[in-house]
């Protein structure tokens, strides 16, 4: 009997330590807030899937805020100037820098369905640049520039 309240001791403590110990579910630089100069970065990781948090601003007053996962999927949203929050997906090449984000929303008399930014963009410095084009029911096209909120 004493032998079997042993084993489940055992069991018991091997059990609470697998479930409670720290396995790297969360790591995150102290850097300043959104808003502030530097905006924020945040890497988490849960099991095999990591994502850097970005949050960036464009010159044309948009506030981007996407996750970047470990295989370069974005997800996210942009907060604009005169259609509110889109959501944004794209792509973004680590060895090359590359990027692609597809904002997103339903269409309104005055707002396109999409817009597409192209370009590179550096996840350290928070900062890119490249091109723009609307959706197809939309006109327009131009360059854009993003860094780091101030």
């Amino acid at each position: 009997m004493k032998w079997i309240l042993s084993v489940v001791l055992a069991m018991l403590v091997t059990l609470f330590c697998v479930d409670f110990a720290p396995v790297n579910k969360s790591v995150v630089y102290a850097q300043s807030l959104p808003g502030e100069a530097g905006g924020a970065v945040e890497e988490k990781s849960i099991g095999e899937f990591k994502a850097k948090k970005i949050v960036a601003c464009d010159g044309f007053g948009f506030t981007w805020t996407f996750k970047i996962s470990k295989k370069g999927k974005i997800k996210g949203k942009v907060q604009t100037t005169n259609c509110g929050v889109r959501t944004v997906t794209g792509t973004y090449n680590k060895n090359t820098q590359a990027i692609t984000l597809v904002a997103t929303t339903t269409p309104t008399e005055s707002c396109c369905k999409s817009f597409t930014y192209t370009g590179t963009f550096n996840t350290t410095t928070k900062s890119g640049s490249g091109t723009w084009v609307n959706s197809s029911e939309c006109s327009g096209s131009g360059t854009w520039t993003m860094s780091a909120c101030q």
